[in-house]
């Protein structure tokens, strides 16, 4: 190959890599557009678990082990946390001291996360404390809760 020929080369790789960093940072500032909404709407779906969350903690003393103890006396359902999430609410009991106790949050789906990641992770801590780094990923505060990107 001659000299022209790998200087050819070598722009149309820079090229290409110049045009995938613009491809995703406008794939990020669509996703972070886009994912405001959705955050605002969990956080509205959530608030009926937590406060059953809550009724349970103070009648008990404890939080409860899982999910299913809460429904359906003192929730009738558990709420669809809505698109944002990939599998539905996951909630913890003391993994995460930090937390207060348990921790509820969901895996954000693919379509509201920063494609070259592997997932980022909304969560709710009763504490309102959250660890800068954490799931995973770097912490964002949003209101009460913590969005922790991969």
């Amino acid at each position: 190959m001659s000299g022209s020929d790998r200087a050819t080369v070598v722009l149309l790789v820079v090229l290409g890599l110049a045009a995938f960093a613009v491809t995703l940072k406008v794939r990020r500032g669509f996703v972070e557009e886009e994912r405001a909404p959705e955050l605002q709407a969990t956080m509205r779906r959530a608030a009926p678990l937590l406060a059953a969350i809550g009724e349970y903690t103070q009648r008990h003393g404890h939080p409860p082990p899982d999910l299913t103890r809460i429904v359906p006396e003192y929730i009738p359902c558990l709420p669809e946390p809505g698109p944002l999430a990939k599998g539905g609410w996951r909630y913890d009991v003391g993994k995460r001291p930090i937390a207060g106790g348990w921790s509820l949050y969901v895996m954000v789906s693919r379509r509201y996360s920063d494609p070259t990641g592997f997932g980022d992770v909304f969560a709710y801590h009763p504490s309102g404390r959250y660890e800068p780094a954490a799931y995973g990923g770097g912490l964002e505060r949003v209101g009460t809760w913590g969005y922790y990107h991969e």
